[in-house]
């Protein structure tokens, strides 16, 4: 007859005034937060000349100030050229400095507490740091030993020449023949270690010269 429902005999007909969802139940699930970026741990400070960077073994490409460098990457310099490296997880203020013709690789990179592994292949590397908490490590390896610096300003060469102007870095030499060795460079007044002389007192025209290295400024932008 007209009128009559259409539903099969039977049927339910839904309650007058039911929801098509559950009371309160969300339109879609929320979209996810956005994550948060990754903190820069490593970023070029400076630069005076040409330096480039590789990383997984890939092509060399130009570095400019500002730009983000990770666990691994190999940075090199041209002659005449220097950059500074800026590193998180070390106090405000600290420079680490590579000077002309150095090879450098980030090594081993950890934080909590901080632990900082430079392998130098070539040249030579600078630092001005205040004392260094007693759990952050900032170690530099050579051919010819490991460097830890603990504070304060030194240049360490690929070729196992230590300079330490004031402050303190412990040097461990491993010579070709015999046992290796620990020395200590305490400054002032400023100290020197050489693979083939041992520890000594730094000459005057080499205290300035390294001094000279670190108060240079480059350009950062």
């Amino acid at each position: 007859s007209r009128g009559a429902e259409t539903k099969p005999p039977g049927a339910p007909l839904k309650p007058p005034g039911a929801s098509l969802k559950p009371p309160g139940a969300p339109l879609k699930p929320a979209a996810p937060a956005a994550a948060a970026p990754a903190a820069v741990r490593i970023q070029v400070q400076g630069i005076q000349g040409r330096a480039q960077f590789s990383r997984k073994g890939g092509p060399f490409a130009p570095l400019a100030p500002g730009a983000e460098l990770l666990e691994g990457d190999v940075i090199r310099t041209a002659s005449g050229s220097a950059l500074d490296l800026a590193f998180a997880d070390l106090p405000a203020k600290s420079l680490v400095r590579i000077t002309e013709v150095t090879t450098l690789i980030l090594g081993k990179i950890a934080s909590g507490p901080a632990s900082l592994e430079l392998v130098l292949q070539a040249g030579e590397l600078l630092t001005q740091f205040p004392t260094l908490p007693t759990d952050t490590r900032f170690e530099v390896k050579t051919s010819v030993g490991l460097a830890r610096v603990l504070g304060g300003r030194c240049r360490v060469q690929a070729r196992g020449f230590v300079v330490v102007l004031d402050g303190k870095t412990l040097f461990a030499h491993v010579p070709t023949t015999g046992d290796p060795l620990v020395h200590t460079l305490a400054g002032p007044p400023a100290t020197y270690f050489t693979p083939t002389a041992g520890l000594q007192p730094a000459p005057r025209d080499l205290s300035s010269e390294v001094a000279s290295q670190i108060k240079a400024r480059l350009k950062k932008e």
